[in-house]
């Protein structure tokens, strides 16, 4: 077991995941953290999160080609302009990937009152 053990964690480490990167437009009145897996030492990935602020447009890079984009925001200005829009602090809003799913899907929202719109290697927020 010992053997299959280290034979498991040297592929992994040689391995290299695949990379994928989106350009993201917060076309929304309200910031947004968009939060995707990126490897931060060979064979190893965690959860990092992108506070998006409101028109801005930044790329963000991914192992596995799927973001989620939420109001898990702990700044007390950015929270309060999250509220004073009519939101809530720590709500998500939906999920996306640069590449579809087998029903053409690119987007699922949780949020109905917000439009996940991807276009040419290009997804836009917007509410």
């Amino acid at each position: 077991m010992g053997n299959f053990t280290q034979l498991h964690n040297s592929q992994l480490a040689n391995s290299k995941m695949s990379s994928y990167s989106i350009i993201f437009i917060n076309s929304s009145n309200i910031p947004v953290n968009v939060e995707t897996w990126q490897s931060y030492k060979p064979g190893f990935s965690k959860l990092k999160e992108n506070l998006i602020n409101p028109n801005e447009t930044v790329t963000i890079p991914s192992d596995n080609g799927e973001w989620y984009v939420d109001t898990f925001i702990y700044d007390s200005i950015l929270c309060k302009q999250v509220v004073d829009a009519g939101y809530n602090v720590a709500m998500q809003i939906g999920k996306f990937r640069d590449s579809p799913c087998a029903q053409g899907d690119y987007s699922w929202l949780i949020d109905d009152r917000f439009q996940l719109i991807f276009h040419n290697g290009t997804m836009t927020l917007s509410n």
